[in-house]
């Protein structure tokens, strides 16, 4: 959910909000669907087999539902929906965006003429997190539905445009995947979270591999983007990680929001970002020299002293 941070399927909603352990949570929602679901479909197959009641049966592969058939590379369903983005209503939608046609090619963007979701079929927006094929994301073209996004179930979640993790320049941390883009359009590095729960997708990359460069912390100008972001510098600087917070998004709640009323002022954020950046670092070159400094003459001092003791 990308209000309130909740990550998980019908199961873990269920023992959410009773409070049962997922294994009875599990079982209390198949016995009360049981009757309406056939035994080959997916979501009943795979909690009986996660407790034993029936055996395995093959599930029919979709793009759209995320079947485990197609969790581990999604690269002809990302290139078809790529094929199809020009001139397609996708395509408008992310000009409103503000993103260009070269943003568009160089993230592979696509379109899906009819996205099975929320009990009907919708035109999306297809988004590949990395080149991976791995893991994508989908946005509805319809801002009308209860919920606008997507992404494939049963696989490993990616950060978005991972690689600016590595580059050797400060990277921004914000949100959402279109937020990353349009801070990429603008001539900067970012990588997108996918969510404002999947602040621990980070914090666990980063633990597996460190950034090359410092980490700007740029969260959605909102109530619950501050506290995340708060808690993500908290739950970094624990965890050895440098990183500052600023905002880049100026007057709006977002960078994407920026980007569509004006782009040259995100430019110029996404620039004193930068400055920002380089000031920190600047700040830590000079601790790091000065308390080096303390060590060596205490050590000078230490030496001197034995020596005379000897003496």
């Amino acid at each position: 959910c990308f209000s309130c941070g909740f990550y998980g399927d019908i199961f873990d909603l269920e023992a959410a909000k009773t409070g049962l352990p997922l294994a009875e949570a599990t079982r209390a929602v198949v016995a009360r669907y049981s009757n309406e679901l056939p035994v080959e479909s997916y979501m009943k197959r795979r909690a009986l087999k996660d407790f034993g009641v029936i055996e395995d049966q093959p599930a029919e592969a979709s793009p759209s539902t995320g079947s485990e058939a197609q969790a581990a590379d999604f690269s002809d369903y990302i290139r078809r929906c790529a094929d199809q983005l020009a001139g397609s209503p996708g395509e408008q939608y992310l000009a409103g965006r503000a993103l260009t046609q070269e943003t568009m090619r160089r993230f592979r963007l696509g379109f899906d003429p009819a996205y099975r979701f929320l009990g009907g079929v919708y035109g999306a927006v297809v988004m590949p997190y990395n080149e991976s094929n791995a893991f994508y994301e989908i946005r509805t073209i319809r801002d009308d539905l209860q919920r606008t996004h997507d992404v494939p179930a049963d696989v490993q979640r990616e950060l978005f445009n991972i690689k600016a993790l590595y580059q050797n320049r400060p990277c921004f941390v914000v949100e959402s995947a279109l937020c990353a883009m349009s801070i990429e359009q603008e001539g900067g590095a970012a990588v997108g979270l996918g969510g404002i729960s999947q602040t621990r997708k980070l914090l666990s990359t980063i633990k597996q591999k460190k950034p090359s460069a410092l980490l700007i912390l740029a969260l959605d100008n909102d109530d619950r983007g501050r506290a995340a972001q708060k808690k993500l510098a908290e739950d970094l600087t624990a965890a050895g990680i440098s990183s500052i917070e600023y905002n880049v998004a100026g007057p709006c709640k977002d960078p994407n929001e920026l980007l569509q009323r004006d782009a040259a002022m995100l430019r110029g954020f996404i620039s004193g970002g930068y400055e920002a950046a380089a000031e920190f670092t600047e700040e830590l070159k000079e601790k790091a020299f000065k308390e080096e400094s303390e060590r060596q003459a205490r050590t000078g001092e230490g030496m001197i002293e034995a020596f005379l003791s000897d003496v």
